[in-house]
């Protein structure tokens, strides 16, 4: 009977440690698709002014070339 009761205990401690592993895991990849969307939308803003400091730089780029054209 003690033995039984023991095997019982380990049995639900075991599984109070699965449930906790499982908790663990499935916020874990919660966690990680935030993150996820978190870099997407950082990196979308860094294209879009990415983009609009090249188109800057091929403006002045632009001007300069005219205004040394216009010297020469």
């Amino acid at each position: 009977m003690k033995s039984t009761d023991d095997e019982l205990s380990m049995i639900k401690e075991e599984h109070e440690f699965e449930l906790m592993y499982q908790r663990s895991y499935a916020h874990m990849i919660d966690r990680m698709k935030k993150d996820l969307i978190a870099i997407k939308i950082t990196a979308n803003e860094m294209g879009e002014s990415y983009k609009q400091k090249e188109g800057i730089m091929n403006e002045e780029s632009e001007k300069s070339r005219k205004t040394k054209e216009q010297r020469m």
